[in-house]
């Protein structure tokens, strides 16, 4: 019997904002057919199995952002990134859908950020990529007094961002600073000249 999967998906063509079923090789075949950052940007993949999601970005034909939320007792901790290969990602895949942990998963996961949950709800699905991200920067302003940014590309450590007023492009550098019982996330926002 074939494992059953979740999942959602943005592009410029198709959204698919509710979870809904997907056979596995069903989303073989999308991860193979699934535009590019430069095809589609903005454009993104997410699989679920049980309580666990794995969110996806094609950043080049085979390159790919991966990002894993990590959820306890109802809370965002923090969430874990790395970039890997179009194979490792659908063998990947392959292990999730047979219900293993995706923090096992991917080599050299990175902690993006993390934050302080004594009243953190949880973020629904569709926003966690960037909303802590976006609690950090809150008081972050572009030269033309807009707060407000859309993200354009996500690597390891550095998200592109475009001022939604302006259209000036942006790094944005995650870093994190470990002091005694506290990890917090440096956020340093950039202008690409």
């Amino acid at each position: 019997m074939e494992n059953k999967l979740k999942y959602r998906k943005e592009t410029k063509t198709e959204t698919i904002s509710e979870p809904v079923d997907i056979l596995l090789d069903e989303a073989l075949a999308e991860i193979d057919k699934f535009p590019t950052v430069d095809e589609d940007e903005g454009g993104w993949l997410e699989f679920i199995f049980g309580d666990s999601d794995v969110q996806l970005i094609r950043l080049t034909n085979d390159l790919w952002y991966v990002d894993i939320p990590v959820v306890e007792n109802g809370k965002l901790l923090r969430s874990l990134s790395a970039e890997s290969a179009t194979e490792k990602v659908k063998e990947s895949l392959e292990k999730f859908a047979q219900g293993q942990d995706p923090t096992t998963l991917f080599d050299d996961l990175q902690v993006i950020y993390h934050t302080q949950t004594d009243d953190k709800e949880i973020i629904p699905r569709d926003q966690r990529s960037f909303a802590i991200r976006d609690e950090y920067m809150k008081d972050t302003t572009c030269d033309c007094g807009s707060t407000n940014f859309d993200a354009e590309r996500a690597s390891k450590e550095m998200i592109m961002l475009k001022c939604s007023r302006c259209q000036k492009q942006y790094s944005l550098e995650v870093g994190i600073s470990e002091e005694k019982d506290n990890v917090e996330p440096v956020i340093t926002l950039l202008p690409i000249e």
